[in-house]
């Protein structure tokens, strides 16, 4: 099969976007979001005289679903944005080749070659391709940079038996 290369360089907003969706798909912070959302409904309900039953104004409620709701996002992307500032990395134009044995990824500064049955896994989200190396670090790869490669790119991963993969039907 032939050699599929990806070519991108990761701005700002797209590295922000990935931080935030990949903390707010985790199930502990989709249950913390739930709860806040619901005890900053409940606790809006009383400061809007609608009969909602508390002995004493529920301020902890408020503050604490405001904070999660609105103020944790906002320190997320603020921490992403510092993130993308200090490392060099994502300053870099990225090129990954695709080949039968391996995966390597070049940039002006590094190239790494890894082999296929090396990677913890890969998993495939509406706008990202992720390739862990481990549990918790993964090189994200924009699907946008991708493009038409995407289906040849499945099947040589598919092909791979030692990979465990969580990739879309199309």
């Amino acid at each position: 099969m032939k050699d599929i290369i990806v070519e991108c360089k990761i701005s700002e907003k797209e590295y922000r976007a990935y931080l935030l969706q990949t903390i707010y798909r985790k199930p502990i912070v989709m249950l913390a979001v739930f709860l806040a959302a619901l005890q900053f409904a409940i606790a809006s309900l009383y400061f809007l005289h609608t009969g909602a039953y508390f002995t004493k104004p529920p301020y902890f409620q408020l503050i604490f679903g405001f904070i999660v709701i609105f103020i944790f996002p906002v320190i997320i992307a603020w921490q992403g944005k510092k993130a993308y500032k200090t490392i060099k990395i994502f300053h870099e134009k990225l090129k990954y080749q695709f080949s039968d044995d391996t995966i390597t990824v070049k940039g002006d500064t590094f190239k790494n070659e890894l082999e296929w049955n090396k990677l913890f896994k890969i998993v495939e989200w509406k706008h990202w391709l992720l390739l862990y190396q481990d549990k918790y670090i993964a090189y994200a790869i924009p699907k946008e940079a991708i493009g038409d490669q995407i289906t040849n790119l499945r099947t040589l991963i598919k092909n791979k038996p030692d990979v465990k993969s969580q990739l879309k039907k199309k």
